[in-house]
């Protein structure tokens, strides 16, 4: 599948996501880092399953229409399997070429667990299940699945009622949706920032644990 972060965000929208997590993190203790990759599986799958379900009956009306054509003189089977063929390599080309089209075909339930399993690698890879006072914050976005999760260590949780991210989540899901990407991305730092600075207020130590944005990694 090609690479969908390419044109996920200009780079005037980049340098805007790293400024806005670069003033987020004067003013907190706490680390945000925003990851934007282009899938969190494979889905090879379903390729196959797509290829399948769209050749296959064409190739039965051709060879049946064929068969028609000339009477029963044909073998119907022989030339089903003369047009299934290089119509299933061509759907296969077309739907790793097509995100759009091959995600109709990719149940959403496999593209939630997919993106919640890559989403916790991702957090835990990345480090930041050791930042100071346990108050990393991954805000990861999947661009084929058009998910975004919002994972953050138990330091910044405990403080936080259930259910405070999911309205974030929610507006950053239509605002990619609305093509808002960089936008999008800046206010849901913004957002996720006024719980750091208010849970975990700067103390004189400006490290810098993590990056301030991952564009492009896939889970291996």
């Amino acid at each position: 599948m090609k690479d969908l972060t390419k044109k996920f965000l200009s780079e005037s929208e980049k340098n805007s996501v790293l400024n806005a997590v670069s003033q987020l993190e004067k003013n907190t203790t706490g680390e945000l880092v925003p990851m934007i990759v282009s899938t969190s599986g494979s889905y090879g799958e379903y390729s196959i399953i797509g290829s399948l379900a769209l050749a296959m009956p064409l190739a039965v009306i051709n060879a049946y229409l064929i068969n028609w054509w000339y009477y029963d003189q044909i073998d119907t089977l022989l030339f089903f399997f003369i047009f299934f063929i290089p119509l299933f390599v061509l759907f296969f080309l077309i739907l790793n070429d097509m995100p759009c089209l091959k995600r109709l075909f990719v149940p959403k339930d496999v593209m939630e667990e997919e993106v919640r399993e890559t989403a916790a690698y991702a957090f835990l890879s990345h480090g930041l299940h050791n930042t100071k006072n346990a108050s990393g914050v991954l805000l990861y976005i999947s661009i084929f699945e058009r998910r975004v999760w919002i994972l953050a260590d138990r330091g910044i949780n405990s403080k936080l009622p259930e259910g405070t991210w999911d309205s974030i989540v929610a507006d950053l899901t239509k605002g990619l949706k609305q093509k808002k990407n960089g936008e999008g991305i800046v206010t849901a730092i913004n957002r996720i920032g006024e719980q750091l600075i208010s849970n975990f207020p700067a103390d004189g130590d400006s490290t810098n644990e993590l990056p301030d944005l991952i564009v492009g990694e896939e889970k291996p």
